[in-house]
């Protein structure tokens, strides 16, 4: 397991809900664990011990609204590329992955 600094995760936390917020105003588009500062960090390990983990304790963000998002653009934008805000209820489970990770802030 990789040895991660309490700083370094409240910085990729900060950096992860920055990317939501940027996705929830049409700016960026979700490639997962791409992009996805928590990801990047926590990926190798299994998601242990991501903030996301440690509230959940299921890995791969089940559990959370990126689920419901995931769904969502699966079944109703099966033909776009790219996961991004598409229409009205796009952008409301971005807000709401963004006040799940804003409530994983001490």
């Amino acid at each position: 397991m990789t040895t991660i600094t309490l700083s370094q995760g409240r910085t990729a936390l900060d950096s992860t809900i920055g990317k939501w917020e940027d996705m929830a105003a049409g700016k960026e588009t979700d490639l997962r664990y791409k992009r996805d500062p928590l990801c990047e960090m926590y990926w190798n390990d299994a998601c242990v011990p991501c903030p996301i983990w440690l509230k959940t304790k299921k890995k791969v963000c089940r559990g959370t609204p990126f689920i419901k998002w995931r769904d969502h653009h699966v079944l109703k934008h099966p033909n776009e590329d790219m996961m991004m805000v598409h229409c009205r209820e796009c952008e409301k489970l971005a807000r709401k992955q963004i006040r799940f990770l804003r409530g994983l802030k001490p």
